[in-house]
């Protein structure tokens, strides 16, 4: 028989439940009429987490709701209604007549009885609810008949009654005659070794009890106190009873993360004391002084800005127009096609590794083709932690020869030969970080022509334009030909290290795509993406950028600083390699100048690298990589001879 349970009820105080809720009665009636006040029903459910989850008056109209309990009457008191328990696997119910109930508003006394009602799930699983009722004192009130009981007439003492687990050191103390009653079965299930199919084992017997305890409600925790943190009659311990029985808090068993391999070294260069302390790790440019370097371009657009005392009103979603249409232009060029045609869609994104987010969120979400990316090897350490968790699956390509200290072609081809179509692959489109190695104009050629071929999607991290040979041109041939070639790209811009605004957080997501239309479509889902991630990007670090590029005068400026930063890292991989050679090292020593970029993977082994760092506290990764910036010419010479003295 199933129940209609309408939301209409004009005092519903849970509107959250409208709609048709079936409930099943799965209990009989009680065989005699039972005087009883529902003003007070607390129910707990044995599988789950020893939760108070009830407490109504069932003998008012309207809704009574909670996580696991529904309860309703019809609108007129005292009618026939039914209360229910649910947990999402079962459905147990009991109902009850008109004379089952009475005016709560009586002013007589109540004493307390615990009773067991069976639970149903839908798998047929069988556990118990204990429910605490009171009942009117001064009258015989019949008991009722579950699992075998017998009816026994008497009047419930108002003293606490406490049950305990049969089958320990100390006797039942319920001198009740149903504690005997209780007992008795109890000991007949143990000596048959049997279990109940109302009660469920006979150790179960009387595991929760009860007290007025001073007029208290017995709370969820005196129950996880009786029965073990909430497990019942023939059910194992849960995770959840098992956090209750401990007390853990919320992040208990979280572990320590392990610390950022580079920014980590920072904060161990910081809590160095040694004054020989160099520190060639950090992927930041410094000046000939060790010091970061502020752009006098934006030194200029600040002052700018600040004369135009312009709001703090949000960017939109995706940041504005005109800063997106400069930064496509800056990576494709002017009147490049996609621009023209307007095939190509752009978000301002937050640096270089936000604009990466975003697509690898794109990619998992709307992607038709494989949910996968392969790196080169090896990569910017963050790559892999990008991807991840968007949920794709990382794979890799080799790059670098460690053998030649270079480009390894070849194995390239190879591999990305080998990629399955419809894959993602991942280019630097400059300065490849960490090696400082980039194929030359024909190898990027070729690459683009079999990427093509394989149907392959290429997404181009581009963080060093203009700052690997000072050249904005040069530096975006790779992402220029793979879309003269027909390739449909997927582009992160960031302008940290080539405009200086590491903490300003400013990068540029965009897309080539096949039609205008397209573009529209992928920009609204990209604005999804990002509302969902943060909102909005940062204004002020993006209205820098919009200064310098849509200005000539400030963005001469802008070249001019790029090309002599460019020609300073030149100098000092040459002055490096020089004092290498000039200390008599017998390695080989010309990769230092072959690399491009602000990185040199030197060719130190991890051995090597935490010996430098250990001994001589020359803060560099445990892969060899060191910072060329971090160089100067107050530090080179020592540098180089701890170098030549690892590598002896």
């Amino acid at each position: 028989m199933w129940r209609r349970a309408k939301s209409d009820t004009p005092s519903n105080p849970a509107r959250r439940l409208r709609g048709v809720v079936r409930l099943k009665l799965i209990w009989p009636v009680f065989s005699k009429p039972v005087k009883m006040d529902l003003a007070d029903v607390t129910c707990w459910e044995s599988a789950g987490r020893a939760e108070q989850v009830h407490v109504g008056n069932f003998g008012a109209p309207g809704w009574y709701s909670s996580p696991d309990l529904l309860c309703q009457t019809n609108p007129a008191p005292w009618t026939r209604g039914v209360w229910v328990a649910r947990n999402g696997k079962g459905v147990l119910s009991h109902s009850y007549s008109q004379e089952d109930c009475y005016d709560p508003t009586s002013t007589k006394g109540y004493g307390l009885q615990t009773f067991t009602l069976r639970w149903e799930f839908r798998e047929r699983e069988k556990s118990a609810l204990r429910f605490r009722r009171q009942e009117k004192v001064e009258e015989t009130i019949p008991k009722i008949s579950l699992g075998g009981i017998k009816k026994v007439e008497e009047v419930i003492p108002r003293k606490p009654i406490r049950k305990k687990v049969c089958g320990g050191s100390k006797p039942n103390k319920d001198k009740s005659s149903e504690g005997k009653l209780k007992d008795e079965r109890c000991a007949s299930l143990k000596k048959e070794g049997k279990k109940d199919s109302k009660l469920g084992s006979s150790e179960d017997c009387g595991r929760l009890k009860s007290s007025k305890d001073g007029g208290r409600k017995v709370t969820s925790a005196d129950i996880c106190a009786t029965v073990g943190q909430g497990s019942l009659s023939g059910s194992k311990p849960t995770k959840d009873d098992k956090a209750v029985k401990e007390k853990k808090g919320w992040w208990s068993d979280v572990k320590m993360g392990p610390p950022d391999a580079i920014l980590g070294l920072t904060e161990a260069f910081n809590k160095s004391k040694d004054d020989r302390k160099v520190n060639v790790g950090v992927g930041a440019y410094r000046d000939d002084n060790g010091e970061p370097y502020v752009f006098s371009c934006i030194r200029e657009a600040e002052k700018r800005l600040l004369a135009k005392a312009r709001n703090k009103e949000y960017t939109p979603i995706v940041g504005t127009t005109e800063f997106c249409k400069l930064c496509i232009e800056l990576a494709l060029g002017e009147g490049s096609p996609p621009i023209k045609n307007g095939n190509y869609c752009a978000a301002q994104a937050l640096s270089g590794t936000g604009a990466l987010r975003i697509g690898a969120e794109l990619i998992q979400r709307l992607s038709n083709g494989n949910k996968e990316i392969f790196f080169p090897t090896p990569t910017w350490g963050n790559h892999a932690n990008i991807f991840t968790h968007a949920g794709l699956k990382i794979n890799k390509y080799r790059h670098y020869d460690n053998k030649t200290n270079s480009f390894d072609y070849d194995a390239s081809l190879q591999d990305i030969e080998k990629i399955p179509e419809s894959s993602v692959v991942l280019f630097q489109a400059c300065a490849h970080n960490p090696t400082g190695v980039d194929p030359s104009p024909k190898q990027w050629e070729s690459l683009s022509k079999l990427v093509k071929q394989k149907k392959l999607l290429p997404f181009f991290d581009m963080a060093y334009q203009g700052f690997a040979t000072g050249n904005f041109d040069n530096d975006a041939f790779a992402i220029r030909q793979f879309v003269k070639d027909g390739n449909q790209i997927m582009l992160a811009q960031s302008f940290a290290k080539n405009l200086g605004l590491y903490g300003e957080r400013v990068g540029c997501f965009s897309i080539v795509t096949s039609s205008k239309e397209e573009a529209e479509i992928l920009l609204s889902q990209i604005k999804i993406i990002i509302r969902g991630m943060y909102s909005s990007p940062p204004i002020h670090g993006q209205r820098l950028v919009v200064e310098v590029l849509k200005d000539p005068e400030l963005r001469c400026i802008w070249e001019c600083e790029l090309e002599a930063i460019s020609s300073r890292i030149i100098n000092i991989r040459k002055d490096l390699r020089q004092k290498l050679e000039d200390l008599g090292s017998k390695k080989d020593w010309k990769h230092i100048t072959d690399q491009i970029g602000m990185f040199c993977f030197t060719g130190l082994t991890e051995e090597q690298a935490v010996r430098l760092t250990k001994e001589f506290e020359i803060y560099l990764t445990k892969n060899g990589r060191i910072s060329i910036a971090g160089v100067t010419s107050k530090n080179v010479d020592y540098i180089a001879k701890c170098m030549h003295e690892v590598t002896k």
